[in-house]
């Protein structure tokens, strides 16, 4: 499985290629990433061109949250 970026007007884009011939678009739920079709791509690969993109609000989502300081419930 091939990972990479592509580059757009709006930043960056991950996604995940696997397989050849007829492309299959594979599209993650609002709060999921390509990750979730690890299995289902090497499945699909042996006859399609399977292919699974990050959406970019995913990627900008969890950059946010990964940075973020939550407070905590000490002193309770």
């Amino acid at each position: 499985m091939k990972r990479a970026y592509t580059d757009i007007p709006e930043g960056q884009i991950h996604y995940r290629i696997e397989g050849s011939g007829e492309p299959i678009l594979l599209l993650h739920m609002a709060v999921s990433s390509s990750d979730e079709f690890s299995r289902t791509m090497h499945f699909l690969s042996k006859k399609y061109r399977a292919i699974a993109i990050d959406f970019l609000e995913q990627a900008i989502l969890t950059r946010r949250l990964t940075h973020t300081r939550f407070p905590t419930m000490r002193g309770r």
